[in-house]
């Protein structure tokens, strides 16, 4: 990994927080919350950056760039990815992204959507949801 997410420690730090859920599938959304309350500084900074659909519409968003470096990631072997249905706040995708870590959980027994969880956008600095 390179760039602004090695700078971040993102190759360590997303896997450790996914790995948190235990043995599950967890919606996107669910993993980019987990972050945000992790190191709330740089969220902070990457929604300054990026923003957030949560602020307003944007092409390239701070979930885009988590969502691409967790792509990295599982190309590389450190976290899991299953496409799956996007509940909740982030329905309007339809399809979204699941994270895992090794060993695979069950597909059809072990996962956590956002829709699960009841969480807000409350954690997305200047969130208008």
């Amino acid at each position: 990994m390179s760039g602004l997410g090695a700078e971040l420690g993102l190759h360590v730090e997303l896997p450790a927080l996914i790995s948190q859920f235990g043995s599950r599938w967890v919606e996107f959304g669910v993993v980019e919350h987990a972050y945000a309350h992790a190191r709330p500084d740089d969220f902070a900074m990457l929604v300054a950056r990026y923003s957030h659909t949560a602020i307003a519409a944007s092409r390239y968003t701070v979930s885009a760039f988590i969502a691409r470096t967790l792509g990295d990631l599982s190309k590389w072997g450190n976290v899991l990815f299953h496409d799956g249905p996007a509940t909740g706040r982030w329905a309007y995708n339809s399809r979204i992204s699941w994270w895992s870590v090794a060993p695979e959980p069950d597909w059809e027994t072990a996962r956590l959507s956002w829709a699960d969880t009841g969480l807000t956008m409350d954690y997305v600095p200047g969130s208008v949801e």
